[in-house]
């Protein structure tokens, strides 16, 4: 299995759990919708995906 690693972004209880209980690493399962945006940083422009979080559930 090959790891993958996105960047997450949770709200309210949601928020709270992840903060207390997830550490780097920790293999979970996440239900949520993509957000792309973008930005500029010294002249050039950058490029973000991140995974707005629905609900999430640890895996084993």
């Amino acid at each position: 299995m090959d790891t993958e690693w996105h960047k997450i972004t949770c709200f309210n209880g949601k928020a709270d759990l992840a903060m207390k209980y997830l550490k780097k690493g920790e293999a979970i399962a996440v239900h949520g919708h993509i957000h792309y945006s973008s930005y500029e940083k010294e002249g050039a422009k950058r490029y973000q995906t991140e995974i707005i979080v629905d609900d999430f559930e640890f895996l084993p």
